[in-house]
């Protein structure tokens, strides 16, 4: 598909903006870099500002190099959401950050991060003899993984906007239920009236 379409594809690019302040699906780095930075802030419990923030820490000591112009590959970004769920989306979002400041701290999860007080082990894993599959067993499973796909598509393509509609829905249930409570119920029409035209304008 991207090879077939991916010249149609946008691309956003603002004057001034590095890299990595965009959608960033891909981070490598040595791991005593990682453990140093002490990985991603695990206050950062929603989406966006994750990797930004963790491009920043790491950059303090290391240079940030963009493999895709190092090595002449683009990289898409693909949609988590269906469409039909987009205006849903935004309900729980990181707080923006200033890339272009510096980080409060280099290690922001503390010596407990990860499992550090965890007794743990290495243990080196043992070898294991490679075996070819049979051609015809991997077009069988090439065939249920395509299968399975095609009714995953399906399944969401009924369940996706019924999921849509009842969420708003409900939501709407919830601030009526909220707005009408302990009043009278002479009084139900004309709140009801009121946050439904407050609604519209919003």
């Amino acid at each position: 598909m991207v090879r077939a379409l991916g010249r149609c594809l946008p691309i956003w690019r603002e004057p001034g903006r590095p890299f990595w302040t965009y959608w960033v699906g891909i981070v490598l780095a040595h791991r005593d870099r990682w453990f140093e930075a002490g990985g991603f802030d695990e206050r950062l419990i929603y989406y966006n500002w994750m990797e930004v923030d963790l491009v920043r820490r790491l950059s303090m000591e290391a240079p940030i190099v963009d493999v895709g112009a190092a090595t002449s590959t683009d990289f898409y970004h693909l949609e988590h959401v269906p469409p039909g769920l987009r205006a849903l989306r935004h309900g729980r979002k990181n707080a923006d950050l200033d890339w272009r400041t510096a980080p409060a701290s280099r290690h922001p999860n503390g010596p407990d991060w990860g499992l550090a007080r965890e007794p743990l082990t290495l243990v080196q894993p043992t070898a294991r003899p490679e075996v070819s599959p049979q051609p015809s067993v991997g077009v069988a499973r090439s065939l249920a993984t395509v299968t399975a796909a095609l009714v995953n598509e399906a399944c969401d393509a009924i369940t996706v906007p019924t999921a849509d509609v009842w969420s708003r829905w409900a939501r709407r249930r919830e601030l009526a239920h909220a707005a009408i409570r302990h009043r009278a119920l002479r009084d139900w029409p004309r709140i009801l009236r009121a946050l439904w035209t407050a609604r519209r304008r919003a």
